[in-house]
């Protein structure tokens, strides 16, 4: 066994696992706090406990749309899951997608200052017609290297504690033991949508942006209880706004002329004319 390597089944370190990404979001809430903490005046400290607290709802449902894959790989109630092969290929899907939504949210916390809101799906449409992506990247990295930094050090102990916990490979694979996995697999998939609508109960929709304002006093503490890919995520199919054409100029013009050239005899005095 390697040294500070635990084993466990393969359920328990999915949870195990997953209790570090929520500690993890829970840390990056803080730091997107202490990055724009003169924009959140007046914040008490029970006020502090409920934003936090109510942060692990938006979390968790982000990581579960994240690992959504990752978590069927895992819980598929046969063999070969536990083959080294699988494992490794299901590790680093694992350390990928998570390692992006641990960029979304460290950009947040320089960015959000810009903005005045978390980073939502409409970022897509904002740069699409960038010409200078690669050089706002780059000088976004230059002025914030110190995220660039966090995010690397982030990345590489996500890794090494991901290769702490290894998989106990149970020797005994009768019936019962299928049967038993297969009832998990269920389990689990109910607990995994249940997450991702932020509820259990059928009249539950699916928690979105403004399901933040139960755990704040003023709509601005909403984006310290969100992370930036649930924003992203719960935004991606919002309706963009769209010109729209319901007459031509001529039909218009006749049924009201825009322009008015009133009629004054009077000198023309250039006072007040705006363009």
């Amino acid at each position: 066994m390697r040294v500070g390597s635990v084993k466990m089944p393969i359920y328990g370190a999915l949870i195990a696992r997953f209790i570090f990404l929520l500690v993890l979001y829970s840390l990056l809430r803080l730091g997107f706090y202490l990055g724009n903490q003169s924009l959140f005046p007046n914040i008490s400290t029970s006020q502090f406990s409920s934003i936090f607290l109510g942060g692990i709802k938006f979390d968790l449902s982000a990581l579960l749309y994240i690992n959504i894959l990752y978590i069927l790989l895992q819980v598929l109630p046969f063999s070969f899951r536990y083959h080294v092969l699988y494992q490794k290929v299901a590790k680093w899907l694992f350390i990928v997608t998570n390692s992006v939504g641990i960029a979304a949210n460290l950009i947040d916390i320089a960015y959000y200052k810009f903005t005045l809101k978390r980073t939502t799906g409409t970022v897509f449409s904002q740069f699409i017609n960038e010409q200078n992506k690669w050089k706002l990247t780059v000088d976004f990295l230059l002025g914030y290297w110190y995220l660039l930094v966090l995010f690397i050090f982030l990345i590489y102990l996500f890794i090494r504690l991901y290769d702490c916990i290894r998989l106990k490979n149970p020797m005994k694979r009768n019936a019962r033991y299928y049967l038993g996995h297969t009832i998990l697999f269920f389990a689990f998939a109910y607990l995994t949508v249940v997450g991702m609508r932020g509820g259990w109960r059928h009249s539950t929709r699916p928690i979105t942006l403004s399901n933040a304002g139960e755990f704040v006093q003023s709509p601005n503490q909403m984006s310290i209880v969100l992370n930036t890919p649930f924003a992203i995520i719960r935004t991606l199919k919002a309706v963009s706004l769209k010109p729209v054409h319901y007459y031509d100029e001529a039909t218009l013009q006749g049924i009201y002329n825009t322009i008015h050239l009133p009629h004054d005899t009077a000198a023309f005095k250039p006072l007040n004319v705006v363009f």
